[in-house]
């Protein structure tokens, strides 16, 4: 299944220049149609520079976890004994 990192930052990254194109064209009393024109191009054009963004991101993480794995493999289990072996310390022997 393919990640879906460089997706995610794509959308936070436009979903926030878009309120903030927003915010400024009210704050500034830009006409309404203005503002939404400028502000759906501002979203699309933040989308593709964080989709750039998570693309990078993720071949950085996928990259890093690579090498940790590869350096440093996951140690084999330790077998633990779970019960006594009969005749070992600890062990009563019951009398009648």
């Amino acid at each position: 299944m393919p990640s879906r990192m460089p997706q995610q930052i794509a959308v936070a990254f436009a979903l926030s220049a878009f309120v903030v194109s927003i915010a400024v064209g009210l704050i500034n009393e830009v006409p309404t149609m203005t503002i939404l024109l400028r502000s759906i191009v501002v979203l699309f054009v933040t989308a593709t520079i964080g989709r750039m963004f998570g693309l990078v991101a993720f071949v950085a993480v996928n990259e890093h976890l690579t090498a940790i794995t590869k350096n440093n493999p996951i140690a084999e289990q330790i077998q633990m004994p779970t019960l006594p072996k009969s005749g070992g310390p600890g062990e009563v022997e019951i009398l009648e």
